[in-house]
């Protein structure tokens, strides 16, 4: 009935020293001890040699990053895999979604998805498998969710891009293992941009092909002596590449941050409102010829084409736990969330200061979609000669009356109708986090400042899933589901639902997960002429529960 599951983690980065001479040498060690985890991230020299380069790439290497370091550090300087992108690299890039943006960056494959949303995403040496439990997404240098290791779930899901993004930082590996929620594999902070002494903005309209209308908007402005706001967002609504006869992406984003400046710091509130429905699509019928030999199934075309209907957007899920529940296809796997944060930086004086992010959110992270079940069969051929060990029925032959179930039901299925069968997944998730990076920094002599942090998180999970769910459905663009019914000695008997559906699910589960993730870490910056030194250390425990039925 219950499942618990605790979890402590020891993460211990130690510093070894690099020697450089003509050539730089790196050392590294890595250590592993039953129940206890050493990650060695190595100590970094870097001597900065002189080059030629052009303005503009200059400027961009000088770019100051601010993910993954105590005090930041400047592109250039940086010993380990850094890339940065500005609000106008990003447009140039032309991301499909923000997975899509991560192939900017040497080592990450976000998979090709089927919509904007859900997005597998691998990371050169990290055996991924499926979601993304080796990324994180950061805004303004806080996580948005505490663990990347969720089912259905990858953080990407929950952030989009529009015009209030001034630029983000892709860290992989290096001090990342040091600093915030300690992710070995890959990190994206996205800076939001900020109020300005002279009011300015943007604004954009939208229209395409697949009926895609967009209205894009930002606008920064001084609020009082020092003070200074910024609002903005976007809204979007298209029937998307695979047109599902309802609207496959539809929803928006706002953003709002308000600044203040001093001469000693600067603090930084920002909320942002998340409600966005994103279509989500698996394969699409192919015929397979060989190895690597495909061609177009027949009245299926492969460039364009979806399974997803009218016909089966609304459902009734009987075996969701609780008694049942009424699902919505057009709900896809998109996003309702809510976030605030905050960010302070402080001068105290005598090479002093401190830093605190902090971040709040919560929300839902639903999954509606269609799962690949049978291979595709006449209907003749499904309900009375395929074995049911490929997913046929092997009924009495000439038992079974089908006719077409949902809106617009009635009438009979011709027999030589290519049918297939898929699962009407339903996940409901509903996500909880809240968590702080406070540093103190000291100027311990000149071009050496030792940092320590505390980064503290608690976040929540509750999930209610509804797979299987075996839907009866033509093997058709907008398919429509296929209500069957047989006589077995002379009784008649449903073979499905008045919906299509072959069963009320396989694998109906609720469970509620909690999770307190302590860290402490300290991290020494030296600057001796052109060499730049770098050593960190991080002690983390992380005690996680999840209660499953």
């Amino acid at each position: 009935m219950g499942n618990s599951k605790q979890m402590n983690r020891l993460i211990l980065s130690a510093a070894i020293t690099g020697i450089l001479m003509s050539a730089t040498a790196m050392a590294q060690d890595s250590t592993q001890a039953q129940d206890t985890q050493a990650t060695t991230t190595p100590a970094t020299a870097r001597k900065t040699p002189p080059r030629q380069a052009n303005a503009k790439t200059t400027t961009t290497l000088q770019q100051v990053v601010v993910t993954g370091s105590a005090t930041g550090v400047k592109k250039i300087d940086a010993s380990y895999t850094l890339t940065t992108a500005d609000a106008e690299q990003i447009k140039q890039a032309n991301p499909k979604s923000t997975a899509d943006l991560l192939k900017i960056a040497p080592g990450l494959w976000p998979e090709s998805t089927g919509g904007q949303t859900g997005a597998n995403i691998e990371i050169a040496g990290f055996p991924g498998g499926g979601d993304a439990p080796f990324n994180t997404v950061q805004m303004m240098g806080s996580p948005l969710y505490g663990m990347p290791t969720l089912s259905f779930f990858e953080q990407t899901t929950i952030f989009r891009l529009d015009d209030t993004i001034e630029r983000v930082e892709i860290l992989q590996g290096g001090p990342s293992v040091v600093f915030a929620d300690g992710q070995i594999g890959a990190t994206e902070n996205f800076i939001l941009k900020q109020g300005t002494e002279v009011p300015s903005g943007s604004i954009g309209v939208t229209y395409g092909s697949e009926n895609l209308k967009r209205v894009d908007g930002f606008f920064g402005f001084p609020v009082a002596e020092n003070w200074y706001g910024s609002v903005g967002g976007f809204y979007r609504d298209s029937d998307g590449v695979r047109d599902p006869q309802f609207a496959a992406d539809k929803g928006g984003q706002f953003t709002a941050t308000l600044t203040h400046d001093s001469d000693r710091g600067s603090m930084m509130l920002y909320a942002r409102a998340l409600n966005d429905k994103n279509q989500f699509i698996t394969p699409i019928p192919l015929i397979q010829n060989g190895t690597d030999n495909f061609s177009a199934y027949p009245g299926f075309d492969p460039l364009k084409d979806t399974y997803n209907s009218k016909y089966i957007q609304h459902v009734f899920l009987a075996g969701y736990p609780g008694g049942g529940t009424h699902a919505d296809l057009a709900n896809g796997r998109g996003a309702k969330m809510n976030f605030f944060g905050g960010n302070f930086d402080y001068d105290l004086g005598n090479g002093w200061t401190i830093s605190d992010k902090f971040l709040i959110d919560a929300g839902d992270v639903d999954t509606n979609a269609l799962f690949s079940g049978s291979n595709p069969a006449t209907l003749n051929d499904e309900l009375y000669n395929t074995p049911s060990s490929q997913g046929g029925f092997e009924l009495p032959a000439g038992s079974a009356t089908a006719t077409y179930a949902g809106p617009g039901g009635g009438g009979a299925v011709d027999p030589n109708q290519s049918v297939i069968h898929q699962g009407w997944w339903y996940i409901h998730k509903h996500l909880k986090n809240i968590n702080n990076d406070f540093r103190l920094s000291k100027e311990i002599f000149e071009g050496n400042t030792l940092t320590a942090g505390v980064y503290l998180a608690h976040y929540t999970m509750d999930d209610k899933w509804a797979l299987g769910n075996q839907m009866l459905m033509t093997n058709t663009p907008n398919a429509r589901p296929i209500m069957v019914s047989y006589n077995d000695a002379g009784t008649i008997k449903q073979l499905t639902d008045n919906q299509g559906f072959l069963d009320n699910g396989g694998y109906n589960i609720a469970q509620h997960g909690t999770a307190t993730n302590k860290a402490f870490y300290l991290s020494d910056s030296w600057r001796v002429g052109p060499w730049l030194f770098d050593a960190s250390a991080r002690l983390e425990n992380q005690d996680a529960t999840n209660n499953v039925c």
